[in-house]
């Protein structure tokens, strides 16, 4: 599982290489610098798996968090969540 303040320092990150840049953040690009797929990153963001809300409790399998699940859903939250 990916420590919150691993994935704080990734997120940040991320925002201002996005921000300098003049890009918009991707589900993809911040995937590659947390080492997942860019569809778990949309799971985390959209709150679902396999069409199915998370659940409060943590599973084993699980890469993140459920309490930092608005780490990353605040990259997409000005665009909105259907960035691919």
């Amino acid at each position: 599982m990916i420590d919150t303040q691993e994935l704080t320092q990734a997120v940040l990150k991320y925002r201002e290489r996005c921000r300098t840049a003049h890009t918009q953040p991707t589900f993809k690009g911040i995937a590659l610098d947390l080492g997942v797929s860019g569809q778990t990153v949309a799971n985390v963001v959209h709150g679902t798996f396999n069409g199915r809300r998370y659940t409060d409790h943590e599973h084993a399998t699980r890469i993140i968090r459920n309490t930092d699940f608005e780490l990353l859903q605040s990259l997409f939250e000005e665009r909105g969540i259907d960035n691919e």
